[in-house]
């Protein structure tokens, strides 16, 4: 089974070695704890989707 290392779209920490097919592409950030569901592309990088929750924690987080 193939690890990835994944960008969270939301603190920006990398976290790596994530089992994505195992969870079927869903991952929770070992940093901020943001549950995010990523999908792989054919070039073998995990994308993680920006739901509009994502983008109102991201904002959130860098008005403060």
């Amino acid at each position: 089974m193939k690890q990835y290392d994944v960008k969270c779209p939301v603190c920006g920490k990398i976290n790596h070695g994530l089992f994505l097919e195992e969870t079927k592409g869903w991952m929770e950030c070992e940093h901020c704890g943001v549950s995010v569901e990523t999908t792989i592309a054919p070039d073998g990088c995990a994308i993680p989707f920006l739901t509009a929750e994502i983008c109102k924690l991201r904002l959130t987080r860098e008005a403060v």
